[in-house]
Parts: C-alpha cells; structure tokens; sequence
C-alpha cells in the first residue's frame, strides 16, 4: 500500500490511502508497531515534491496520530491529557471511557487524566508525527494551495508544547495567504495549536480577532469566527457567536 502510493492511477493511490488507515486505525484503538513504522515512511513522501497526492498524505498522518480527527474538531486534541468526544460529532466508534465527559484513548489513564503509561505506543506515533515538523512547516510554502492549507490541519493535532510552538509561527503567516482555503485552514489549524497552551491564547486570539473584524473572504469570515468560539470568551466574542448563529439561520452555502 505505502508503494502504491506511488502510483500513477489516482484510484490506486485513493484506495491505498483508505487501505493503511483501514490497517492501522480501524476502529480508532487498533494501533500497532506498524502503525509506529508507517508514519516515518509517510514524511518522507511528503517531503518529496514529485510525490502526488501530498495534501491526503498530510491529512493521513493527522488520523495515525488521533485515530479519528472527527472526534476533536472542536474541542482539541492533546495526547498528554483526556481527549474528551467532540460533542458536536457523530458517535462512530465504541473505544471511549464512560463518564460524565466521555473520552477516547490511546492509552490507560490514571484519575488526573494523564496515560499511565509514558512510552504507551500512542505516545510514541504522536512523537514521530511531531518530529515530522520541519517537513510539515518546508510544505506551507508549497506552490498547491491543496498541500498549504493541508498543513494546518495536521498541524492542529500535533499540540505538545515544542511542536505547537514551532507550529504557531508558520500558522500566523498563512493567515496572510494568497489563497482563502489556505488562510480559512491556517485560522481553525491557529486556534487547535494553542488551543492546550494558555499562555499563547491572548496572542492568537488577537491575530484572529484583527482578521475577523476586517473584511474577508467569507469562506475565511467563518473560519475565523469558529476558531474564536474555541478560546471561550464570550464577553469577547458576543459579535462572533451573533454573526455565527445568522450564518446557520440562513444556511451555510455549500
């Protein structure tokens, strides 16, 4: 399948993407040492500009590290703490702890919240994505728009403190993007990568807002305003949640 990557049918490289996720996450929880090997093996690919299909490739490695990214689009992805269900998804797999505030885990966690076992493989394939980095940060400043506003994406689940770090820098710049896909990804991917880093709130949330309240593309009006709704501060949002409840009255354009 990582071969078939490669190839130079578009369903083949379709099917293969589809087949190693099918593989190496199943049902959210089935992560094994291949799933820790494959992740290195899909860096390199997207280090490679003659590989196609990069985008999904970057996209990929976001689901190895979550096991299903739809479960945190809203509240964040952290895999040192409890990684609470997105509310607002659907409820697709059965691998969660009960509970008050039901979360999904990639390992045992002790009452505070934090996995009992530091080197627990789920650990270790977050660690090699992160280490990904310099790879996912060279790509923001590829010619496809498709590959650009794929980074923040991955991004935005890579949220240990030095990846975040090294990630916040290259997520503000993208909100200057040419491209509104690229500008509207690097808002949602802005407001994730800080999301468990409190000190870097105030500085985020004021690059977002200064975009927000300023004309733009409306595709990235919206993006903005949901990567506010994030940082709950509804005193500073009261504009934001007003302006996002027209936009569901009247229907979001497809």
């Amino acid at each position: 399948m990582l071969a078939d990557l490669e190839s130079a049918t578009p369903a083949r490289r379709g099917l293969a993407r589809r087949g190693l996720l099918a593989a190496l996450v199943g049902d959210g929880r089935r992560l094994t040492p291949v799933t820790l090997e494959v992740v290195p093996a899909l860096i390199a690919r997207i280090a490679d500009p003659a590989v196609p299909d990069r985008a999904a490739l970057l996209a990929l490695v976001a689901e190895l590290v979550t096991g299903d990214t739809c479960w945190f689009l809203h509240d964040g992805f952290h895999v040192d703490h409890q990684r609470r269900a997105d509310s607002a998804a659907r409820s697709r797999h059965v691998g969660y702890v009960a509970g008050p505030r039901p979360a999904r885990v990639l390992a045992r966690l002790a009452d505070d919240g934090r996995p009992t076992e530091p080197g627990s493989l789920g650990r270790a394939i977050a660690d090699a994505a992160a280490a990904g980095m310099p790879t996912f940060l060279a790509a923001a400043a590829d010619p496809d728009p498709a590959v650009r506003a794929a980074v923040p994406f991955v991004c935005a689940f890579l949220t240990s403190e030095d990846a975040a770090r090294a990630a916040a820098v290259t997520l503000q710049r993208l909100l200057d993007d040419p491209a509104p896909v690229v500008r509207a990804s690097a808002a949602l991917g802005l407001s994730h990568a800080t999301r468990f880093v409190p000190a870097w709130w105030d500085g985020a949330f004021h690059e977002l807002d200064r975009r927000w309240s300023r004309g733009c593309a409306p595709l990235v009006r919206r993006c903005l305003a949901l990567a506010l709704v994030r940082f709950d501060q509804p005193d500073r949002t009261r504009a934001v949640r007003a302006y996002l409840a027209d936009q569901l009255a009247a229907g979001v354009p497809r």
